[in-house]
Order: C-alpha cells, then structure tokens, then sequence
C-alpha cells in the first residue's frame, strides 16, 4: 500500500530510534483490540441505521470524531445489564502481551490514547490482565438506557475537532528529549501520527498517510510490531536474556547441583 520508494522506505526505517531514546504512544480500538469497540456497541445497540451517515460525514472530514461520537451516542439505548456483558467478547490482540513486555523490561514510557471511552477500554484489559498502563481516553456517563459521551481530554484548538486530542495528551505526557512512535490504525490516530518521529499504521490511518505522502511502516498485528523491534533492538534484548540467565536461572542451577 505504501506508494514511498523502497530506498526511502529503507531509509526511514533507519531511523528508528533505540530503545533509550524513546517512548510509546498506542491506540486502542482496531490496534490493541481486533475490532472497535464502540462500533460493536453501535452495531448492536443504535435505534436505527442514521449512524452509517455519521460515519460516513467524519470518514470524508465533513465533521470532527466529536460530534460524530455524540451524535451515535445519542441513538444507543443499552439496558444495564448489557452494559459490560456486550464487550466481554472483544479479543485482544495477541501480541500486545510480548509487546508490552519488552517495552516494560527496557523501562520505554508507553501510554495509550484513544478516542474510545475509558469505560470499556478498562474492563477489556483487566479481562485480559493488563494494568498499571496509563490510558487517555474520552469517558461516558451512563443513565439506562442512555450513555452520554464525555470528553475531558478534547481541545478547542484541535485541527481536526477530536472528541479526544491525542495531540494534546501526547504534549502533556511527553518526555523531554525522548522520540515519539505512534501505533494505530484509524483517522483519529492521523494528526498524532504525523507529530511522531515514527509511524506503524495499518488500516485507515495507512491509507491516510500514504494519500499524504508521508513516511511509515506498515503492519499487520503487534506480533509484527514485535519482530521488528526484536531485530531492531536485537544486541539490547540479547543483553537483557544473558542478565536474566546469570541472575535467576544459574542460581537456580547452582543450588539444585549443591
């Protein structure tokens, strides 16, 4: 998909920057997850179809993820106790676990920013075992059957008018001196990206960058995200596998032959 020159490509890739040097942003819904979340919920639970022609208005940049989120989440009527039970399914995918080890083995800042709601975006990971993240997120009060979109991280400013300014939160939580990669897939991830010094995108957010002309690497799961940075990276995790070797398994070994 990505129309760049291969020699750019390569080039750009060079620039991935090393472990020390950087920190983490990553979406949620489509990235983290197999599907968008609020999408199931719209599918399942909006009055009627009005929703396809949000969608299709924000998709052609007619209106911003803000007033298309609350104008969805006025046609969702969702009994209470449907209210967790209809995400219980949402996957994860599977390789956000390897992923997320070797970012917090290597002491790499991450943090996840999506335009979803915080509500759900925390019950999919603690089903999956996933804490201590730090997440910015759009929020949602719930009075049966309705659920009103909030957005405490939005942004006047905001170019794009985003329910959710990853931008914004990008500045906020930023570590000075370290580069930023950016993981995700849809249009709400496209102007976070493009303040990034390095891209994985697949989906939306990929077509988006390459109409634009701009650099990235396409991916298809995190597995593949893995094995880049594994090879990337490769002398750091190397290190990091002989350390674990010689502090927890010799000992082991030692005493088991005393």
């Amino acid at each position: 998909m990505n129309s760049i020159s291969a020699e750019k490509q390569r080039e750009y890739i060079e620039t991935f920057p090393k472990a020390e040097e950087c920190q983490i942003w990553i979406d949620f819904d489509g990235t983290i997850t197999k599907k968008d979340t609020l999408d199931e919920l719209i599918l399942k639970y909006s009055m009627d179809d009005s929703w396809e022609l949000i969608e299709k208005r924000w998709q052609a940049g007619l209106i911003g993820s803000r007033q298309c989120l609350e104008e969805e989440f006025a046609l969702l009527r969702i009994p209470k106790e449907e209210l967790h039970k209809s995400i219980e399914n949402i996957e994860v995918d599977a390789g956000i676990f390897e992923l997320l080890n070797i970012i917090r083995t290597k002491s790499i800042p991450i943090a996840i920013v999506s335009d979803g709601v915080d509500l759900f975006i925390n019950q999919i990971l603690d089903n999956n075992g996933i804490r201590d993240i730090t997440i910015r997120s759009n929020t949602a009060e719930y009075n049966e059957p309705y659920l009103k979109l909030i957005c405490p991280n939005s942004n006047n400013n905001c170019a794009v008018d985003s329910a959710h300014c990853k931008c914004l939160s990008m500045d906020s939580l930023k570590v000075p001196g370290k580069k930023s990669i950016y993981i995700g897939d849809g249009l709400s991830d496209l102007c976070a990206a493009k303040h990034s010094d390095f891209v994985f995108a697949k989906g939306t957010l990929a077509k988006n960058l390459t109409t634009e002309g701009k650099l990235f690497f396409e991916f298809k799961n995190l597995t593949h995200i893995v094995n880049f940075i594994i090879k990337k990276w490769e002398v750091y995790i190397t290190l990091f596998i002989c350390h674990d070797f010689f502090t927890r398994i010799m000992p082991v070994f030692i005493d088991i032959i005393d």
